[in-house]
């Protein structure tokens, strides 16, 4: 009994650093990619952002209750609130169809 207990404990240690180092495999970042990240970010920082409109997307709802007759609405709601949020000036409206 005691030796089948050894046996899982040193399976599971075993399993344990074998994942720890695949985990760690292929993830060498050298100076270089450090560098490059850093100006990266700092290049981020600097870009300034485009003033744009409020842009809001209508997609097709999904009909999900099993009743197919019930189909026709899923194009039917999007078209209708692309119809009422088009009214508000404020508000660019995008449908994907």
């Amino acid at each position: 009994m005691k030796k089948i207990i050894l046996c899982c404990v040193l399976g599971f240690i075993a399993f344990s650093l074998l994942m720890t180092f695949q985990a760690r495999a292929g993830q060498v970042v050298t100076d270089e990619v450090r560098g490059w990240a850093r100006r990266t970010l700092q290049e981020e920082k600097a870009l300034k952002t485009a003033e744009g409109r409020n842009t809001v997307a209508v997609l097709y709802f999904q009909n999900k209750t099993g009743q197919p007759d019930l189909n026709p609405l899923q194009k039917g709601f999007a078209l209708m609130l692309i119809t009422d949020l088009s009214k508000v000036s404020t508000l660019q409206v995008v449908s994907f169809r």
